[in-house]
């Protein structure tokens, strides 16, 4: 985006990290924090970044003005390179940089000095990303690549359920571990130090922990979503039963989730200065949370904290919790030894000490009049704010916005926003004494996995084609109530639902040559999934410019959401699950064939990443009740779940 606006040769471009700052670096549409998280990316720094370029080039251009004597209006730009057409004299821009200087203002841009898009060269093209090159040959490092002269290894042992802590330790048989060089106690568990990474493994199944009792000991994630579910029903009876009017309800649960990146998380600290300094080498999706949390763990100013950024092997919201527990790991022990210390999680820890996309209960009611419209409408959403768990930071920083920030941020841009049918959909926090964490969707994919089945059902109840639901806007879903009452983002919302379903429509319409498919819309996506050969997927999406990057993170959305057979379970406050044998990711072999097809338009961009995951489960959901009519109303969609909805 800089470079469009600069006008630079895409070849001569080079990305690095940021410093962990949120002045000047923290994205000004997400709350000007340094985060990359919910999409928020381009479309936060679009605007920002384009105008920068335009800046820079700028005094590139007066800069030349000045040295060669002519108007700059008599200059202009081609990629990296400042012409003037009628002397014919050209310069590259790394030869006006050597000399040039900032002036005391940088220039005032305004929309008109912005590239028209018609024009572009890099936005909404197909450019390599600069990144694989160093990924393919494996010159890119991670924070697990990282090996400093006296480094040492560390695994931690933490308390199985949140908020125990250690009431009897035996450590003499981890202490014996040829190459152990200290066992130490942490507020959260116990560390154990090697000088190899395998004698800290085989240490830490050696200690003795007694663990105390909380709250927590007893919760039973199967049994809190059945109070989760008692809490959904408790609303209102929807106003229009008796009168006439077809009402439909029902009700749908979600699991926990576990994000499952590939890279185990891990970190690097070097704590020095007799623990007044620390430089810490990880990968991370909100650097200056990290910042912070260091600093808070050492009772250090944020200053004596230096952070170096490194790639991430897969993040989906694991890597932006405000305490970075992860990487405080490395930091206290590296503090406790006096040495550098690399902190690696198991694959084993990682799943039962993680944090999870939280279960979730909703109940949607609905009224249909004799005209085929919805005129009432009620989805009650119980759950965990993950935000207030897992990022207080970002809960300050929104403090001051409106609920509907709040909510977005900390729910999700849930159905409400695509569906306002004259009844405010509810959501209602029930606090759970167990870790959740961001993941794909936020919650926004359990809300539409609800909104989009139920919206599917009531379709096919009336008669009316599901594909068509979009175009049958406001055939459905604008009675007399929605036509008054409809939401500020109701109308926006349902203007892209009908954009994406019309794409969505002609696609089916000339594709597969199955009926038996199943359609979900968001509000700037839509997705379906048909019965040919395993389950091939289609994905609509909105984006401002079509792009290979676009067009890639489509179906890498794909993945995750149909990764829809596995869940983790809790008995007496403990993970059941412990590694892929019994969480197991899609392999390649399992990924489904993915068409894409994307929406150009000239209006500001939106996210990919998270939008094109929110539709595929109930695509999925709706496939299979198109296939044997009958509806999965529980993900994830596993053996169990289909055989409770033959039955």
């Amino acid at each position: 985006i800089f470079a469009e606006e600069l006008d630079a040769d895409w070849d001569a471009v080079r990305i690095e990290f940021t410093p962990a700052q949120d002045e000047p670096y923290g994205n000004p549409g997400y709350y000007g924090l340094l985060m990359t998280e919910s999409s928020a990316s381009v479309a936060g720094y679009y605007d920002l970044l384009r105008r920068q370029g335009a800046q820079a080039r700028r005094v590139l251009l007066d800069s030349v003005a000045s040295r060669w004597g002519v108007p700059v209006e008599e200059l202009s730009t081609e990629p990296s390179v400042v012409v003037h057409a009628r002397s014919g004299r050209r310069i590259n821009y790394g030869e006006v940089a050597a000399t040039a200087s900032l002036p005391a203002t940088m220039p005032e841009i305004t929309d008109a000095d912005l590239k028209d898009p018609a024009v572009f060269r890099l936005i909404g093209h197909d450019l390599p990303r600069r990144d694989i090159p160093s990924k393919v040959t494996g010159v890119a490092q991670y924070s697990i690549d990282v090996d400093l002269p006296g480094m040492v290894y560390a695994t931690v042992a933490r308390a199985p359920v949140p908020g125990a802590a250690v009431l009897r330790l035996d450590d003499e048989a981890a202490r014996a571990v040829p190459g152990v060089l200290d066992v130490v106690a942490l507020p959260y568990g116990v560390g154990v130090v090697s000088a190899t990474y395998e004698g800290a493994i085989a240490a830490g199944t050696t200690l003795q922990i007694e663990w105390s009792s909380v709250e927590g000991d007893d919760f039973d994630s199967d049994a809190e979503l059945e109070v989760h579910m008692e809490i959904a029903r408790d609303q209102p009876a929807s106003a229009v039963e008796g009168t006439g009017v077809s009402t439909y309800e029902r009700e749908y649960r979600t699991d926990f989730l576990y994000q499952a990146q590939m890279e185990p998380l891990n970190a690097v600290a070097q704590v020095t200065d007799n623990g007044r300094s620390v430089e810490i080498w990880a990968g991370t999706q909100a650097p200056t949370h990290l910042v912070h949390a260091a600093a808070g763990a050492l009772g250090i100013p944020t200053d004596n904290v230096k952070l170096h950024r490194m790639f991430i092997g897969g993040g989906f919201g694991r890597r932006s919790d405000m305490d970075h527990e992860w990487a405080i790991d490395a930091v206290l022990l590296s503090r406790a030894v006096g040495r550098p210390v690399k902190s690696i999680w198991t694959r084993e820890h990682d799943v039962q000490f993680g944090r999870f996309k939280p279960i979730s209960a909703h109940c949607v009611r609905c009224g249909v009049d004799d005209q085929g419209r919805i005129v009432d409408w009620g989805h009650r959403t119980v759950g965990e704010d993950v935000m207030s768990r897992a990022d207080p930071r970002l809960v300050a920083a929104v403090r001051d916005g409106t609920p509907e920030q709040h909510a977005a941020v900390s729910w999700g841009m849930g159905e409400e926003f695509a569906y306002d049918f004259g009844r405010a959909s509810q959501r209602v926090r029930r606090p759970i004494p167990t870790r959740v964490s961001w993941m794909r969707g936020v919650s926004s994919a359990q809300q539409e996995f609800a909104a989009e089945s139920f919206i599917d059902e009531v379709a096919v109840a009336e008669g009316v084609d599901p594909v068509g639901v979009p175009l049958a806007v406001p055939a459905i879903g604008a009675g007399a109530q929605g036509t008054a009452n409809r939401g500020r983002h109701g109308e926006l919302g349902m203007a892209r639902r009908a954009s994406a379903g019309r794409c969505l429509h002609a696609l089916l319409r000339n594709d597969h040559g199955d009926d038996r498919r199943g359609h979900a819309r968001t509000s700037n996506a839509a997705q379906s999934a048909c019965r040919t050969s395993g389950w091939p997927s289609t994905s609509v999406s909105r984006c401002s410019r079509e792009s290979s990057s676009a067009r890639s993170r489509a179906p890498s959305s794909t993945a995750p959401a149909t990764r829809c057979t596995r869940r983790i379970t809790m008995k007496n406050g403990r993970v059941e699950q412990s590694n892929f044998h019994d969480y197991a990711v899609m392999r390649m072999t399992d990924a489904p064939e993915t068409h894409v097809e994307l929406i150009d338009g000239d209006r500001p961009p939106t996210g990919i990443g998270d939008r094109a995951v929110l539709g595929i489960a109930p695509a999925i959901a709706n496939a299979f009740a198109a296939l044997t009519g009958r509806r999965v109303c529980h993900m994830p969609m596993n053996r169990q779940r289909v055989r409770e909805a033959l039955a």
